[in-house]
């Protein structure tokens, strides 16, 4: 089994190279524009500290998404190459089982994973030398939280598997993604109308913007703590069930 994680590592080198660069090209533009709020030409302007609060924030999560999307993109298209290169009905020669395939392609999903978030986590420690702030933990604890997200990701696996395509995958996503999404902003509207609601009843004696930003505030505070404490479990169980699947569509033996 270490073998076909080898060969899983190997063959996605060229997606996972490209990814690193282009993480590396945002982060380096991101920190270009942060130095020069303090010592460039946004700084002869007056409109560097603002620039700095406005952009900051965002870098990360930014630079978060395209080091974890790049690493399970590149997997997936490794996938969809065994079928057109024929690797997959050759894989079912192997003296292994189902299980141990499976497992190969799971080590080397997680171990790109990891390879993301710590390249997340090296992003918010670059990022917050340029705009000269400490290293801040809501970041890193959002940074956890997309890869906690990511997770999702294990379930390509046995879509893949079962569609061969990344083109069907993303058809199939969409069907169930898009309904849910729908749901998701029209319950976070409604979020968003009990907290302008309650920070009414609050803090009346402040302007509606900054008494709404005290609320939410606190309100996502709670939110990233309770995901944080469920995030292992969610993990657990997401990982557990695409294993299953996984097994089940190498044992049906599509080609």
């Amino acid at each position: 089994m270490k073998g076909l994680v080898y060969r899983e590592l190997y063959l996605v080198r060229k997606p996972i190279i490209i990814t690193i660069l282009a993480y590396f090209a945002f982060v380096a533009f991101c920190s270009l524009v942060f130095i020069s709020t303090y010592a460039g030409n946004l700084a002869n302007n007056g409109e560097g500290a603002q620039t700095l609060a406005n952009f900051y924030p965002q870098a990360f999560f930014f630079a978060a998404c395209i080091a974890m999307l790049g690493m399970e993109y590149g997997h997936n298209d490794l996938i969809e190459k065994d079928y057109k290169s024929r690797w997959q009905l050759f894989s079912y020669t192997l003296p292994m089982n189902e299980k141990k395939v499976a497992a190969s392609k799971f080590i080397a999903r997680g171990l790109l994973l990891v390879g993301g978030f710590l390249l997340a986590i090296l992003g918010e420690v670059i990022l917050s030398i340029a705009a000269r702030k400490s290293v801040s933990l809501s970041h890193i604890g959002t940074i956890f939280l997309i890869f906690t997200f990511m997770t999702l990701s294990y379930s390509d696996i046995p879509l893949m598997l079962r569609f061969k395509r990344q083109s069907k995958v993303v058809g199939v996503c969409m069907l169930v993604g898009i309904p849910l999404g729908v749901g998701t902003v029209f319950a976070a509207g409604c979020v968003a109308g009990y907290l302008s609601s309650r920070a009414q009843e609050l803090y009346p004696e402040l302007e509606k913007r900054e008494a709404m930003t005290k609320v939410t505030t606190h309100f996502f505070e709670k939110l990233q703590h309770i995901t944080l404490i469920a995030a292992p479990f969610i993990l657990i169980g997401l990982v557990g069930i695409s294993y299953f699947f996984t097994v089940r569509e190498l044992r049906r033996r599509r080609y």
